[in-house]
């Protein structure tokens, strides 16, 4: 069971760091945002845009504060109602990276769009927008690193940029129009978590896997919180409890015994330490424990011998029995 705790605990940790060697992005430390929904556009043929429509169209972007990488899937073809294979750009970086961060290979494993018709599409500026539109070839520039010309679909990484930008897309044929279809995405890293903010974000783990029995994980975020130095004698008090509960006997000694160092008159802790010794076949100081302690007052509303019946009831409730139980209830004329 020890080594089932500390791999539980080790993974948990792990998966928040970052990996040598690689661009490592996490669920907690990143998230996907769409910079432009899925559209569709028709592009005229060239010889139709001269007299009465557009071969061309140029969409706006801004990538979002923080953005570390930024992509954009792309599809044509000729017609509007050929069945196409078009998975979301931004579903699915979520997915990958909710399940296992994603690495620099990211755009290797993303499922590409299918196309059957030819355009190209252009990330430039957004001071040549007009330029762009207006096919005043000599007067504007994109960028060949983040542009594909001639293709029919893909994904494709774009180079970052701190300024607006445009995307351009161009129907190259001469006679036959063509059907587009786009969306762009960015993975964009969040804030940094203060102390303050981590500790509540690991509390509302603990009372969630709390709820739900995961008592290796509640464990593992409450370890967390203690590094941090920002465990209270509740921290203490529950993780040494669910220490217990999974019967990793010297893992919860070396708590309660933390916990006592900082909070020397907390009775929970008290109570804790004595089951400790109970479970540990220490049975002399378990009973000097409980027997020095009787009649204290804990609260308005509980004494000793509430909370250290309570806690045996716990304890069993989780599996974790001792023939002592029952010999202590009686010193302590618990009913």
């Amino acid at each position: 069971m020890i080594k089932i705790f500390n791999a539980v605990l080790f993974c948990y940790l792990f998966l928040s760091a970052p990996v040598r060697g690689q661009v490592y992005l996490d669920s907690a430390r990143y998230q996907v945002i769409p910079i432009l929904q899925t559209q569709n556009f028709y592009l005229d043929s060239r010889i139709v845009s001269t007299f009465n429509g557009r071969s061309r169209i140029s969409l706006p972007f801004n990538l979002p504060k923080g953005t570390v990488r930024w992509f954009y899937s792309f599809s044509a073809f000729a017609s509007k109602n050929e069945p196409l294979e078009w998975v979301g750009l931004a579903g699915q970086l979520s997915r990958l990276i909710d399940k296992t961060g994603v690495s620099a290979f990211l755009i290797d494993q993303l499922i590409k769009p299918t196309g059957t018709a030819a355009c190209d599409v252009f990330v430039f500026d957004s001071t040549f927008q007009k330029k762009f539109e207006e096919r005043d070839e000599k007067n504007w520039s994109y960028d060949p690193n983040s542009s594909r010309v001639n293709i029919t679909s893909g994904i494709v990484e774009g180079a970052m940029t701190e300024k607006p930008g445009m995307i351009g897309l161009s129907n190259p044929g001469f006679k036959s129009g063509v059907n587009v279809r786009i969306e762009v995405t960015a993975i964009v890293e969040k804030p940094k978590e203060t102390d303050v903010e981590k500790v509540a974000r690991l509390s509302a783990v603990i009372d969630t896997m709390e709820s739900k029995n995961r008592l290796a994980e509640a464990i593992a975020a409450q370890h967390e919180i203690i590094a941090l130095g920002y465990g209270k004698a509740t921290n203490f008090i529950q993780i040494s409890k669910d220490l217990l509960f999974i019967k990793q006997m010297e893992e919860a000694g070396k708590y309660i015994d933390q916990g006592l160092t900082a909070y020397p008159d907390i009775f929970q802790l008290i109570a804790l330490q004595a089951h400790y010794f109970l479970l540990t076949n220490q049975y002399e100081r378990a009973e000097n424990i409980y027997l020095r302690c009787r009649n204290q007052k804990i609260s308005e509303t509980q004494n000793w011998e509430n909370l250290v019946d309570n806690d045996f009831n716990e304890l069993i409730k989780h599996g974790v029995y001792s023939s002592s139980y029952a010999n202590i209830r009686k010193k302590l004329k618990i009913e």
